[in-house]
């Protein structure tokens, strides 16, 4: 192949018709069934590094992600030609990788109307979960900022232009749920990642139930406030995490959106909760977050009834 030098693409010489399209496409997948046959798998799931990879991966995959790459036709007759065969059992799973790999990097071109394709992106982002995380997508940089944004200072244009990524590229958002948990721990602590004060208008202060603690020092007493992890938070941060969450579709956030983290964001919440209703005795500081976030749980128990239940049975560490 050359390259087209207004758009810098490669022109494929032999993508040039569909028969040559599709022969090419079927090259490169006769090589991924020669790849799961040479390195099998207990497990039924193929743990070659050469497909889930960040920077190396085999050629038959370069080609495929070149043909795709040339238009969004050729990126449509790529996933029909994925999916036809997708019945085969020694293949599915490394199908359902390809699919993934391609959406991780063609999101704003694929179509997601058709459910064989959404329950394989949904299957192998769920299984592919480390490695997937680790790839790089177009959209990474704009999501990361938006959520950056929404917890640092939202306003109601920011949350929906969020919450509209969260409803139509839920696979994209939870990329970023470590991000999330990062930024409402630093909310909960009142400092940034640079241990610069948080602003504190609009911020709730919680205070000891029993008020200051008087301490010994040397000769004299003085008046102490504990303040300890979420007794300052910003309400219209948490608030407005949990209507992202909340938009997620419910089998995307509790099955893979779970392995990508949801959980260790959801014990974020629970910490902050237990904080103003155990220790600080204070729960109308949190009545909106409860709300919100007791809706969110009873999407996942509607959900995931099983998975619900022994996550709830479960003990939090580390607080």
């Amino acid at each position: 192949f050359d390259f087209d030098n207004d758009a810098n693409v490669p022109r494929l010489a032999y993508a040039q018709t569909q028969e040559s399209t599709i022969s090419a496409i079927r090259l490169a997948l006769d090589y991924l069934e020669i790849e799961n046959h040479t390195e099998p798998s207990n497990s039924g799931i193929p743990q070659t590094e050469t497909s889930t990879g960040r920077n190396i991966i085999p050629d038959w995959l370069i080609l495929l992600v070149l043909i795709s790459k040339a238009s969004t036709q050729h990126l449509e007759r790529t996933i029909d030609c994925v999916l036809e065969h997708s019945n085969k059992a020694s293949s599915l799973h490394s199908r359902y990788l390809v699919l993934l790999r391609l959406y991780t990097m063609f999101p704003l071109r694929m179509t997601l109307g058709e459910s064989r394709l959404r329950h394989a992106l949904l299957e192998a982002s769920y299984d592919y979960h480390r490695p997937w995380l680790e790839w790089r997508c177009p959209l990474d940089g704009q999501v990361s900022e938006m959520l950056c944004n929404i917890t640092t200072s939202p306003h109601q244009r920011l949350c929906q232009s969020t919450i509209d990524i969260a409803k139509h590229h839920p696979l994209i958002l939870i990329r970023q749920l470590s991000l999330l948990k990062k930024r409402l721990i630093e909310d909960g602590s009142g400092v940034d990642s640079e241990n610069k004060s948080l602003i504190k208008r609009g911020r709730i202060q919680g205070r000891q139930f029993e008020g200051d603690t008087i301490a010994r020092v040397g000769s004299r007493d003085v008046k102490v406030s504990i303040i300890l992890w979420g007794y300052s938070f910003s309400e219209p941060v948490w608030t407005s995490v949990l209507d992202v969450l909340m938009s997620l579709p419910a089998e995307v956030a509790f099955t893979c959106g779970w392995k990508a983290g949801l959980n260790e964001v959801l014990e974020v919440y629970l910490k902050l909760l237990y904080t103003h209703i155990k220790i600080l005795h204070m729960e109308s500081n949190i009545e909106r977050i409860c709300e919100k976030f007791t809706i969110l749980l009873s999407s996942f128990a509607s959900c995931k009834s099983n998975d619900f239940q022994d996550w709830a049975s479960e003990k939090v560490f580390g607080w």
